[in-house]
């Protein structure tokens, strides 16, 4: 039979005993209680918003929260995308938002509710305020199903989420206020500059990539206003 190796399990002892001590000295000392919280990345939700649902204490120790269950309770905000908390010893609390992109806000009768890049629902609201006027405003038939957004066919959510993409890959979101798809056959697109622009919703991709140089040129001739049509093939038609 083996000797009991006494010394080997004295040592192992005393080290669990220390870290015992240890941990629960930093887990009982007000040097590592929550003082400071650091938050970056947020725009449309505020500071408030997220130390509401984290509910941070000044008296509470820092090692006393979980981390995880920290973020899962901001995750559940329909703006935030993805979050990052971290400890900074002694006493504070980073955090990291990324919040989604608002492409856009779409209108069906007297609902709207905001729109992601991908075309996805973020949220429904009532109205509009002042500040929306930066905001794509899209109308098109939809409904909110479990919230998830559901349009009349199939079609149409191709078509807007290919409009979304050719927008995006122009650079021409922030040239236009307003999109609608409600027609059967046309997309009407109202710039910043209030010119309407028609195109077909056949030939997109084309259209889209013709718009931005017209648009510059309009805007060197400070032409305002009008309609730019380019529904009916090569030609595009400009009438003030």
């Amino acid at each position: 039979m083996k000797k009991l190796n006494v010394g080997g399990i004295t040592i192992i002892f005393s080290i669990f005993l220390i870290f015992s001590i240890g941990s629960y000295s930093i887990l009982k000392s007000d040097l590592f209680n929550s003082k400071k919280v650091v938050i970056v990345g947020n725009n449309r939700i505020t500071d408030d918003d997220i130390l509401d649902k984290l509910e941070i204490r000044d008296d509470k120790n820092i090692f006393m929260y979980k981390i995880s269950d920290m973020e899962e309770k901001i995750i559940k905000n329909p703006y935030i995308e993805s979050i990052e908390i971290k400890r900074k010893l002694p006493d504070t609390f980073n955090i990291s938002v990324k919040e989604k992109e608002v492409f856009g806000l779409l209108k069906y009768d007297d609902n709207y509710c905001y729109m992601d890049s991908n075309g996805e629902f973020i949220e429904s609201i009532k109205d509009i305020s002042e500040e929306e006027n930066s905001v794509l405003v899209v109308d098109i038939k939809y409904d909110i199903i479990k919230g998830k957004l559901e349009f009349i066919d199939e079609e149409s959510k191709k078509k807007l989420l290919y409009l979304i993409e050719c927008i995006k890959d122009e650079s021409l979101n922030k040239k236009i206020k307003k999109i609608d798809l409600t027609d059967e056959y046309l997309v009407k697109i109202q710039t910043i500059d209030d010119i309407e622009i028609l195109l077909n919703k056949d030939n997109l991709g084309y259209d889209i990539s013709r718009i931005s140089s017209i648009l510059v040129d309009l805007q060197s001739s400070n032409k305002k206003g009008g309609t730019l049509d380019l529904s009916k093939g090569t030609y595009a038609i400009y009438k003030s």
